[in-house]
C-alpha cells in the first residue's frame, strides 16, 4: 500500500514542511515530554514558568532546524 501526497509549491510550503518533518515534530514533543517528566520528577513542588517552558520548546525545535513557522498551518 502506499500514500502520496501532493502540494501545490511555493503556496503550500509550510504545509509540505510539516509533513516533510513529521517525523523530528513527533521527536521534539517527545522531548519536551521528557523534559516536563523530569521537572515533575526531580522539583515536583517547584514552579515552571510558560517563559521558561516556551524557551525549551523553541530549543528543541531549533535543535532540529525548525521553527514555529511552518510548523503550524497558515
Amino acid at each position: 500500500m502506499k500514500i502520496t501526497l501532493e502540494f501545490n509549491l511555493p503556496e503550500e510550503d509550510c504545509e509540505f514542511e510539516s509533513a516533510a518533518n513529521a517525523k523530528h515534530i513527533a521527536a521534539v514533543l517527545w522531548s519536551f515530554d521528557q523534559y516536563l517528566a523530569g521537572k515533575q520528577r526531580n522539583n515536583f513542588n517547584e514552579r515552571i514558568s510558560v517563559n521558561e517552558l516556551r524557551t525549551k520548546l523553541e530549543s528543541l525545535l531549533k535543535a532540529k532546524g525548525m521553527s514555529w513557522d511552518c510548523v503550524i498551518w497558515r
